[in-house]
């Protein structure tokens, strides 16, 4: 039991097909080096700080969860990351101190997010380079589902592109790139039912349906202007 519960815990969001769209692009964008200084904001359980640790990054990994950190540290301490519990909107490292950051839909969790993307930009280097994703729910979602999903998940605020990039750019970043995910009809509908189940199997063991077409869906007859996932 304990070997399975280890393969779950680093692996299910590699079988979550929303974090496998979500993150073919952060990582992409973020284009990791070997020996850069990397800063998950809103780490959770550690299972992204872990893919770019195997990869010969230093990881920094930050999260107000305390067991999300506890799990971070119980399965992912032996490589090359650092956890803490902390609060973004006070990042407890130097200013100047990371080569790039990312973050996985966890701004709009946090109370003051200017703030935060303030605090990114501070420990950023000259140049870094800092990769996102938020939930917009601008395209393929109900109130009723937008509901469930403040409530489920404590979501305090959705974001529209201008409304994000206003922020981003008071935080003095400059924006290269923007895309939307989980922008057509299959991808929503997956996404609709992943809200509705509200827990992990369920979307691990549709995975192999969910992923492939949400991606072959969104390719085809994705909306630009509009998505689930900013």
């Amino acid at each position: 039991m304990k070997m399975i519960k280890k393969f779950y815990k680093h692996h299910w969001q590699d079988l979550h097909f929303i974090r496998r769209l979500e993150w073919n692009i952060i990582y992409k964008w973020l284009n990791p080096k070997i020996n850069e200084v990397i800063c998950d904001m809103g780490c959770g359980e550690g299972f992204y700080s872990y893919k770019l640790a195997k990869k010969g990054c230093k990881l920094y990994g930050i999260d107000l969860d305390k067991r999300a950190i506890g799990s971070a540290l119980k399965f992912f301490r032996h490589f090359n990351n650092h956890f803490e519990l902390g609060n973004a909107e006070a990042l407890p490292y130097k200013s100047n101190f990371f080569d790039k950051a990312f973050s996985i839909c966890t701004l709009e969790h946090i109370r003051n997010d200017q703030k935060a993307l303030k605090e990114v930009f501070r420990v950023l280097k000259k140049g870094g380079i800092f990769v996102l994703s938020v939930d917009s729910s601008s395209y393929g979602t109900t109130s009723k589902i937008k509901e469930l999903d403040k409530k489920r998940y404590s979501t305090l605020r959705f974001y529209q592109i201008k409304d994000l990039e206003e922020k981003l750019k008071k935080a003095n970043f400059k924006i290269e790139n923007t895309k939307f995910i989980l922008n057509s009809p299959i991808s929503a509908f997956f996404y609709r039912l992943a809200i509705k189940l509200n827990f992990k199997l369920p979307s691990t063991i549709l995975f192999p349906l969910s992923y492939p077409l949400s991606k072959i869906s969104d390719r085809l007859f994705g909306k630009k202007d509009k998505g689930i996932i900013l």
